[in-house]
């Protein structure tokens, strides 16, 4: 709900929200036992692999309530001062199977964000922020037997917007410190995963969007994050070490062009740089650097917007990542989504 306020010079938006949301999770881990190697290409088994003992067979019932208020405070042409707050109420009923018994747990967290805007008359707008997150894990600890904490966050963000007055353009750059707490990490050897986990992300997000000609947009994008520093972690390998699947550069391109007709169509690319990808950090595999490129078509009527988008269309097999068992995954395949949206 919103509600749009004035008085003098003072503009408020209002913003209340209440969503809710149930999950159920059937978990079952084991760790399988040793096996000799093999040639893959013309394999010759030397016998039955034992299965090991089950580590985690739980039935996981999950339930989170949240409610958010936000208000938007504009004062004169030039200061936006934005404030928000969100209570989280999460539950979670697990039924171990190993043991026979069942855990409710009740888990509660307010978080806020912040962010401050100056408007300058010349187009230039530098801007801070704050917000913290609270995200339920849905994971099950197999030491203790009960569900792993809920992981939380909090970043700072400060950056500064450029508008041109005379033209379609937008510029923009920021720098950003986030810490990530309370995630799952796994011990060596295929140990057990933990929830002892923090990493600390510093980076640089730059962004331009542009018209270069008459309906004609392109929207550009760079990342680059030197720091992602594992602080705690179950495995002592880990620490001090750039995090998993967190590539120090990231780039996008994606241009726009809509014809008189209502026809639209947009082209892109998405480059992912080189990122670790051993979860032992001792040696790590660098999982290689991919470019994937996407499409889209449409078509605008009065009310109705039509649009079929393609990701990844040349159907590129790329290692998105690889875990801390050394196992490495491929990147989302092509994929095709159909939408239709109506307006009032």
């Amino acid at each position: 709900m919103q509600v749009d306020l004035r008085a003098g010079d003072w503009q408020h938006k209002l913003l209340i929200g209440l969503d809710y949301q149930r999950n159920r999770i059937d978990q079952y881990s084991f760790s399988t036992g040793t096996a000799p190697s093999i040639n893959i290409y013309a394999p010759v088994y030397a016998g039955p692999i034992v299965e090991g003992a089950p580590w985690m067979n739980a039935d996981m019932r999950l339930a989170q309530t949240g409610l958010y208020i936000q208000d938007q405070i504009k004062w004169g042409d030039r200061w936006s001062l934005t404030l928000g707050g969100r209570y989280d109420s999460a539950s979670n009923d697990t039924f171990d199977r190993l043991q026979g018994k069942s855990t409710q747990i009740s888990q509660h967290k307010f978080t806020s964000r912040a962010g401050l805007v100056y408007v300058m008359p010349n187009g230039w707008a530098p801007y801070l922020s704050y917000s913290e997150s609270f995200a339920p894990t849905g994971l099950f600890d197999p030491v203790t037997r009960d569900p792993f904490k809920p992981e939380t966050g909090r970043q700072y963000e400060a950056g500064i917007r450029y508008q041109p007055p005379e033209g379609k353009q937008s510029y923009s750059a920021a720098i950003f410190d986030l810490r990530r707490q309370n995630y799952i990490t796994y011990g060596t050897g295929g140990a057990a995963p933990k929830q002892t986990g923090e990493i600390s992300v510093r980076g640089l997000e730059l962004e331009a969007m542009a018209e270069l000609a008459p309906r004609l947009n392109v929207t550009a994008s760079y990342d680059y994050t030197p720091r992602a520093m594992v602080t705690a972690s179950a495995n002592p390998g880990e620490i001090g070490k750039q995090a998993n699947a967190v590539p120090r550069h990231r780039m996008s391109v994606w241009a726009n062009y809509r014809f008189v007709n209502g026809v639209k169509v947009g082209l892109g690319a998405r480059y992912t740089g080189t990122s670790h990808g051993d979860g032992e950090k001792i040696a790590p595999t660098k999982v290689p650097a991919a470019t994937v490129f996407d499409a889209m078509i449409g078509y605008d009527l009065e009310r109705w917007s039509l649009a079929l988008n393609l990701r990844n269309i040349a159907n590129k097999d790329f290692i998105a990542n690889c875990d801390q068992y050394g196992k490495c995954y491929y990147g989302a395949p092509r994929s095709m989504v159909a939408t239709a949206t109506y307006r009032w």
